[in-house]
């Protein structure tokens, strides 16, 4: 029993180190923003607020009452219109604040150019991980049940769709979670509400998922993968394929019939309905473009411009064309281009939603579209295209990680000076900052190969080389292992086993110690976190 206390308690603890140290290293499990729901399988979490945070982003999001990313919807003012956008992590605002967010932006521009006694509110309806069927449910109950939208107020519908929509209106579960997956009716076939069931999902997020080890190991097990020309890429990009799958086809297929039913539902409420196709980061960006195209089979023709078109013939087959479909990528006559990126990004680099200046100009698009006589034709289109005008290129951040580097350098620099006295003071800056340069090109050699391998392996790639500087040191100090599973057997046939965890942290950094004095290409690691 000595034994396996002892030994359990220093994997509890090795755990416990890995688990902190994947937290200090930004790879900890992301924020939870939903919880179970029965009908569409989550929503967001209701009348709280929560942070996430990443190397590009810091965003808060606030709830309320209703699970939405917005104020509190009172009773409806006289005079006020309503549009209601329905969409993913992308209408949700994903990466932006709310002041920079397209939802918000959109509220601001229609009510600059909106009559006198008019006032536009914009509802922001998107939710983390949705397809177009959750969607349609989510319509459903928002404008049936809470009647937030009516269209006997001259309320109006944005649909906003993403490439990845397609797959997962195919399938019936997300994430290791239950989603709906409706029934199909008719000739041509139209999604059926009534066939949503009853999901549990209330166990779906295990105590796993919820720590940094699971989220960092898990997620590469939930990612479906299917075969074009003869290789296996990621479902979710099979529809940039020129002659997809037949599991893919069977989701576009799948997709018309829903928006069919959601063209239905706004007709039958009266409502305007707008679907409006979000762009792609390598469809605007070069660099992305390329990225995506190294991942995936030469085997087979792949077009990243395929995912819009796919999805605008979807919309043309169920009804929705002409005013009522908005590409930003290609505008109607009369409108203006809106994602082409003149230096600057319209995305994040490492995430894929938009970056302010993105969520600006999809902002703008939407506000050009609604401000057309098909949907307000009462607005002033110039004043609502010059809100928040003119959309000139954001001025950089400046990056955080010199001040870091060179506050590092100057500490070290300092304590190595005092520690080493018989030494002259003017090489302990150039010392450290030999050591903290090469520890920085390790970095920089990373995330340079990161671009250029498959996203398989390049997401795993700082979790590899952490691993195998952990092999190195294992390997540094290997004839020191058996002094050390002496100790701790001695311990635990002493019954010390309470004793271990002060035993494991006093080894580990003698370990890291010997490493160092061992091996120069670990030393600069170990030196620093020292």
């Amino acid at each position: 029993m000595n034994r396996i206390l002892a030994y359990g308690t220093s994997l509890l603890v090795l755990a416990l180190i890995l688990e902190v140290g994947l937290r200090l290293l930004g790879f900890g499990p992301p924020v939870k923003v939903t919880e179970a729901d029965p009908k569409r399988g989550w929503r967001n979490v209701s009348s709280q607020e929560l942070r996430r945070q990443s190397a590009e982003f810091d965003v808060r999001f606030r709830f309320n009452s209703l699970g939405l990313r917005d104020d509190e919807l009172g009773a409806r003012a006289s005079g006020e219109r309503r549009v209601l956008v329905l969409g993913d992590s992308f209408v949700l605002g994903y990466t932006v604040a709310r002041e920079d967010h397209f939802v918000d932006l959109l509220e601001a521009r229609l009510n600059a150019g909106a009559p006198s006694g008019v006032r536009y509110q914009v509802v922001n309806a998107g939710v983390e991980g949705y397809s177009t069927d959750q969607e349609l449910l989510f319509l459903e109950e928002l404008a049936g049940e809470k009647q937030l939208v009516d269209g006997k107020q001259g309320d109006a519908v944005v649909l906003c769709m993403y490439q990845n929509d397609v797959w997962w209106n195919g399938q019936g579960a997300y994430g290791g979670g239950k989603k709906p997956l409706l029934a199909l009716q008719g000739t041509p076939p139209v999604a059926d509400l009534a066939s949503a069931v009853d999901l549990d999902n209330s166990g779906s997020s295990s105590w796993w998922k919820r720590t940094a080890i699971g989220s960092r190991f898990t997620p590469a097990m939930e990612v479906p993968m299917v075969k074009v020309g003869g290789a296996e890429v990621y479902a979710e990009w099979s529809v940039l394929a020129t002659n997809p799958p037949a599991e893919t086809q069977a989701a576009l297929e799948r997709t018309t019939a829903i928006l069919r039913a959601l063209k239905a539902r706004c007709e039958a409420r009266g409502l305007r309905l707008l679907v409006a196709l979000v762009p792609d980061k390598a469809q605007v960006n070069a660099d992305a473009r390329a990225n995506l195209l190294r991942q995936l089979p030469a085997t087979a023709s792949f077009d990243p411009a395929r995912a819009t078109e796919a999805l605008a013939a979807c919309c043309r087959a169920a009804g929705i064309e002409g005013a009522s479909l908005l590409d930003p990528l290609h505008p109607a006559e009369g409108e203006k281009a809106r994602f082409v990126e003149d230096g600057t990004p319209l995305h994040y680099v490492q995430d894929w939603h938009f970056s302010p200046e993105g969520s600006r100009r999809f902002a703008t698009a939407l506000a050009e579209r609604l401000a057309s006589p098909s949907y307000f034709a009462d607005l002033d289109r110039a004043k609502a295209l010059a809100a928040d005008a003119p959309l000139a290129p954001m001025p950089a951040s400046a990056p955080l990680w010199p001040w870091i580097l060179g506050g590092l350098w100057l500490l070290i620099s300092f304590g190595y000076a005092r520690s080493y006295r018989d030494e002259p003071a003017w090489q302990a800056p150039l010392k450290v900052g030999a050591l903290l340069g090469f520890i920085a090109l390790v970095f920089w050699s990373v995330g340079a190969l990161s671009s250029a391998l498959p996203y398989a392996i390049a997401s795993r790639l700082p979790m590899i080389v952490v691993g195998l500087i952990l092999l190195v040191v294992l390997w540094s100090a290997r004839k020191r292992l058996s002094t050390v599973l002496e100790l701790m057997g001695a311990m635990a046939d002493r019954g010390h086993w309470y004793m271990v965890p002060l035993l494991v942290v006093l080894l580990a950094i003698g370990t890291l110690l010997v490493a160092a004095a061992s091996n120069p290409f670990v030393a600069p690691f170990i030196y620093t976190l020292f």
